[in-house]
Parts: structure tokens; sequence; C-alpha cells
């Protein structure tokens, strides 16, 4: 009961700023909905009560936009193959600093995260947002097989 309810709060919560945001077409649909069966899924494997689900969230999400800001402005500006090798070691010492960045931000969200959930939870995440990728990534070979899209509702 406990955890029908706060993913029926969580769900809400979700539909609620998505009806906030513009909307994107059938591809920004698809984001939403993943996006909102990742926050039912953590939630519900990590356990998450209304209150730590409150404080989680934003700061959870604050993290994902910094680090996929951080991975989207280390692109490289030509192809791998097109690189000369001093290019290339540029690109690796990019590659790199990004990496020292991403684990930087990670410990200052761990940081802000202690303050909200306990420490047995903070450590379960990485496990769960492993198996979320690799759960998604089994519908999505499912549903390609049945002729499917991922997101269609049937």
């Amino acid at each position: 009961m406990k955890k029908s309810f706060l993913v029926t709060i969580t769900m809400l919560f979700v539909s609620m700023m998505s009806f906030a945001q513009k909307p994107e077409g059938r591809g920004g649909e698809r984001m939403k909905r993943l996006e909102s069966y990742k926050v039912a899924f953590l939630s519900e494997k990590l356990a998450l009560t209304p209150e730590e689900a409150e404080k989680f969230w934003p700061i959870y999400r604050q993290f994902q936009e910094q680090r996929k800001t951080l991975v989207k402005n280390s692109k490289p500006a030509k192809l791998l193959a097109d690189m000369n090798d001093a290019e290339a070691d540029s690109f690796i010492a990019m590659q790199l600093d990004r990496e020292e960045k991403i684990l930087q931000l990670k410990k200052e969200y761990v940081k802000k995260l202690k303050g909200v959930i306990p420490s047995k939870k903070i450590a379960k995440l990485q496990r769960l947002e492993t198996e979320f990728k690799k759960e998604v990534l089994k519908r999505m070979k499912e549903r390609r097989k049945e002729g499917k899209s991922f997101d269609s509702k049937d």
C-alpha cells in the first residue's frame, strides 16, 4: 500500500511537471515517458518515503542536467577517423578532464544527498541506474521484435 501510494504521488508530480513544459513533439513525449518510468523505477527500488522523494528529485535532476551539460560540451569537433595525432591527444585530454569533472560532480551530489536520504540508498542508486538502463534496453529489444516502439501505449 505504501509503495503504491508513493508511486502514485511520484507519477502525479511528474505529470504536473510535464504539463508545465512546452510540447516538444513525439521525441519529447518519448523522453518524458522514459523519465517518468525512471522516476517510478528509482522511487520504488530505493523505497523513497514521500519526504525523501520531495527532497531527492530536485537534487537528482540538477545532477543529471549538469552531467548532461558536461558530456554535451565535450563532443569532438571531428570524427575520430579524421583526426591527426595531435587532435587525438587533445581529444583524449578533454575526455579525461570531463571524467574528472563528472567525478567531482558526483562527489558534490553525494554530499548533498547525504542530507536527504540514508547512505545505504545513495550506495544503491548507482547500481539501480545501471539496472534501469539494462531494463530499458531489454524492453526496446522486445518492442523492436514485436514491431512496436518503446513508448507505444498498447
